[in-house]
């Protein structure tokens, strides 16, 4: 092989090298730019607004249950919302799901012949806030 065959040889290599190079950048660079627009195009959800939806069905669901119970019963029965109320301000909402959740908790309330019935003002406080 002559020296100028091994200069071909070597100018063509490093063009070939360089060809890829450039096609690998560039499916790297799509690759980013598809991952970033799935990103931003997600919803804004945190990882405990499963939970907090979950206990606002189950809070609406003793809500419910209350309404249709006879006076001894409703006691019992407000408690155990209370409590729910309660596991649901240690709770971070990390998105709008979460954050609904927690606002129609902090706003419910029910008339019986007496009066509204509404959870304690402190919870209300901490789940609003």
């Amino acid at each position: 092989m002559t020296d100028m065959q091994s200069d071909a040889r070597r100018v063509g290599g490093a063009g070939a090298n360089d060809i890829i190079c450039r096609y690998r950048r560039g499916m790297i660079a799509g690759a980013a730019a598809i991952a970033a627009a799935a990103l931003t195009s997600r919803p804004s959800t945190g990882p405990h607004d499963g939970t907090l939806r979950f206990l606002r069905g189950e809070f609406l669901s003793v809500a419910n249950r209350m309404a249709a119970a006879a006076d001894k019963d409703r006691q019992a029965l407000f408690g155990e919302m209370v409590r729910i109320a309660g596991a649901m301000t240690v709770i971070p909402a990390g998105g709008d799901d979460g954050r609904r959740a927690k606002a129609d908790i902090a706003a419910w309330s029910t008339r019986d012949g007496i009066g509204t019935i509404r959870l304690p003002g402190e919870l209300v406080t901490a789940l609003n806030g």
